[in-house]
């Protein structure tokens, strides 16, 4: 399958990526920033203002764009070289967007149909975060954990066999 290039950016979480996807100047490379310095897990940038993303093998892989590679836009202070990973796997898509967006069309308790998304061929698990909302990347790092369970079983909720092991894994 061919490469697509998108708008957004993607970071190392641990051992898999996320997505960072959303409008220009909703704050995808601002909350990249705050997960690379904030978060509890390893990270590192993979990406930041286009992303290229292909299948290989089942699997969504992420790389930087050639001209991009290694450099995060920190608005007001601007392009800062950052080490990053040249590809990673993506597990999870974060969609940013307004309070307003979240409170009008996304219910609180989302149909399952509502936590996954296509992008080239792969369904992935997808989480709706504001990034204003001062518990972001914690939310993003819970979906993380859940991601790791597989696209369905995140999407179904989890099932009782995973939610008896939670406090174990999560």
């Amino acid at each position: 399958m061919n490469a697509e290039n998108v708008h957004g950016t993607c970071i190392l979480y641990g051992s898999k990526a996320l997505l960072l996807r959303g409008a220009s100047g909703i704050g995808k490379s601002r909350l990249a920033w705050q997960i690379l310095r904030n978060s509890s897990q390893y990270t590192r940038l993979v990406a930041d203002d286009r992303v290229v993303l292909e299948m290989f093998h089942d699997r969504l892989i992420a790389r930087p764009a050639n001209n991009l590679a290694g450099l995060l836009e920190i608005r007001g202070m601007g392009i800062i070289p950052f080490s990053f990973e040249a590809r990673a796997q993506v597990s999870l898509v974060v969609d940013l967007v307004t309070a307003e967006e979240l409170l009008e069309r996304w219910p609180r308790l989302p149909e399952p149909c509502d936590l996954s998304t296509a992008i080239s061929g792969v369904r992935l698990p997808l989480i709706r975060v504001n990034p204003v909302d001062p518990a972001a990347i914690e939310r993003i790092d819970l979906a993380m954990r859940l991601a790791a369970y597989g696209v369905d079983k995140y999407c179904r909720g989890l099932a009782e066999e995973i939610e008896l092991g939670l406090s174990n894994k999560v």
